[in-house]
């Protein structure tokens, strides 16, 4: 018995990530109450979810933050 192969044209699909998604959130609003307001990462977490009615940790408030001004420089 002989099997015939066959070739497999690629995909064009999206690389599958395992894992949780990542939240999206307000960069505008996290800068604003860190440099503006002068907000330690707890009390910027908790004015984010007082303001938007989504809830975000201080340490997601804390990395954001830092990709933000990360990509300040690249714009």
């Amino acid at each position: 018995m002989m099997v015939k192969s066959q070739e497999i044209e690629p995909m064009y699909s999206q690389v599958i990530r395992s894992g949780r998604p990542r939240k999206t959130v307000d960069f505008g609003l996290i800068l604003a109450l860190r440099e503006q307001e002068n907000l330690g990462w707890s009390r910027v977490a908790q004015e984010y979810i007082k303001r938007t009615g989504n809830f975000i940790s201080r340490q997601t408030c804390r990395r954001r933050y830092f990709e933000a001004k990360a990509n300040e420089g690249n714009n």
